[in-house]
C-alpha cells in the first residue's frame, strides 16, 4: 500500500502542478501543493498512536556487507531515478511544451509504478526477491 500510495502521488503531482502553473501564479501554484500535505499530517497526527519500540541491542551487529550493498544499489536507483523525474518537465518546456503537457507526459512515465509495484511483489513472491531485485536493475540500466 505505501508503494501504490506514493505512486498515486507521484503520478498526480505533476498532474496538479501543470495544472495549478496553467491557472494561476506558478508559485502559488506551489504553495497550494502543500495544503493536502498539512491537512493529512493533522489528521495522521491526532489519529496515530506513538507505538511502543522495544530497546535494541546490539545495533551494529545487524548492519552487514550485503545490507551495504544493497543500500548503496537502492541509493544511486533512487538518485538516477529522482534526478529524471526533477530534469523531465523541464526538458519536455524546452522543448517546445506547456507547463500542462510537460506534467501530463511526466505523469504518463510515473504511472508504470502503480502498475509494476504489486506486479513485481507478485512476481517476487513467485520467483524470488533477489533475482526480482537484479532483473529489475538491469532492465532500468537500459532506460
Amino acid at each position: 500500500m505505501h508503494g501504490i500510495g506514493g505512486s498515486i502521488g507521484h503520478f498526480l503531482a505533476p498532474i496538479a502542478i501543470g495544472f495549478l502553473a496553467t491557472i494561476i501564479e506558478r508559485r502559488l501554484g506551489l504553495f497550494l501543493l502543500f495544503i493536502p500535505a498539512i491537512v493529512m499530517a493533522i489528521i495522521l497526527w491526532r489519529m496515530l498512536e506513538e507505538p511502543f519500540i522495544q530497546p535494541v541491542k546490539g545495533f551494529a551487529k545487524g548492519i552487514t556487507l550485503p545490507l551495504i550493498l544493497l543500500t548503496f544499489a537502492v541509493s544511486m536507483r533512487d538518485m538516477a531515478y529522482e534526478g529524471l523525474v526533477s530534469f523531465l518537465p523541464s526538458y519536455f518546456v524546452v522543448k517546445g511544451q506547456s507547463i500542462f503537457h510537460s506534467g501530463m507526459l511526466t505523469a504518463l512515465m510515473l504511472i508504470s509504478g502503480v502498475i509494476a509495484q504489486p506486479l513485481g511483489g507478485a512476481l517476487s513472491d513467485k520467483i524470488g526477491r533477489k533475482k526480482i531485485f537484479i532483473l529489475t536493475m538491469l532492465l532500468l540500466s537500459f532506460f
